[in-house]
């Protein structure tokens, strides 16, 4: 779960344009170092990693071929677990800052600075796309989710994860709404409300509209899966609601007790 507490005391904020919320995402990633954007500990527990992993080897096993393609790739947790599945491993993501540094570190790995809706790869040659804690930070999906469509060959199969269930999150926007008439969640500053635009400005995303939306683009099959994400370091109220949800999650499985999902959805023959 979030554990940011700041809050903005202004009036209801002005929703920003999709060119905005690009710009933010662009600006915020390419100022961050490798070794802080490694420490959100919601991903990098080795329980996470060991899940991850395990979605990735799934994954190799039915995509129809052995390219792998990271979309907002960041300093690529998928392309370094991937590496072990699929024999070509790509990274894209609009930071061109920080791809920098990830080549630097890793000069054997391919990468490409682009944005999400315009992947630089020709349509069908794709075996399998991830996107980890992508979908949120995009206003709007679904031309990210088209053109993974296109790039993707048929039976080729995409991989979401790490976004905010809506079900579970409009109930937390609205008992802060209650709670601080006029006030949002802030990570910060402005420009990173405007990348975490999911969590600030909508309480998250549904994934069964955007199963609707991949159907649309032309994928089969599409998995949803709710998760609780874990953060080990929550303590106190938060840390005692998380351990709640978690059981609760495994007694009554219903959507709105679970904080993120991930899809897994297949491109038709």
């Amino acid at each position: 779960m979030n554990t940011t507490t700041q809050t903005h005391s202004t009036s209801a904020p002005e929703v920003p344009s999709e060119a905005d919320v690009l710009r933010a995402n662009r600006i915020i990633y390419n100022r961050k170092t490798l070794a802080e954007y490694d420490q959100n500990e919601s991903i990098f527990t080795p329980e996470r990693q060991a899940q991850i992993d395990s979605v990735l080897a799934s994954l190799a096993e039915i995509a129809p071929g052995p390219r792998f393609v990271d979309v907002g790739c960041g300093t690529g947790n998928l392309l370094r677990l991937a590496r072990a599945h699929f024999a070509e491993v790509i990274g894209v993501d609009q930071a061109e800052r920080l791809l920098a540094q990830v080549k630097r570190s890793h000069p054997d790995w391919t990468v490409f600075s682009c944005q999400s809706h315009r992947l630089p790869f020709e349509t069908g040659s794709v075996h399998a796309v991830g996107m980890y804690a992508l979908l949120h930070h995009l206003k709007d999906p679904e031309p990210t989710l088209r053109e993974a469509a296109r790039v993707l060959a048929p039976g080729g199969v995409l991989y979401t994860d790490h976004d905010p269930n809506r079900a579970f999150w409009r109930f937390h926007g609205l008992a802060r709404k209650l709670s601080s008439v006029g006030r949002r969640q802030s990570f910060g500053t402005d420009l990173e409300d405007m990348a975490e635009f999911h969590h600030v400005y909508s309480f998250g995303l549904d994934p069964k509209r955007l199963a609707r939306s991949l159907r649309s683009a032309g994928f089969t099959d599409v998995d949803i899966r709710y998760r609780q994400t874990v953060n080990p370091n929550l303590r106190g109220t938060r840390g005692a609601v998380a351990r709640t949800l978690r059981v609760a999650g495994r007694l009554a499985p219903l959507p709105s007790l679970f904080t993120h999902f991930q899809l897994i959805a297949h491109k038709g023959q």
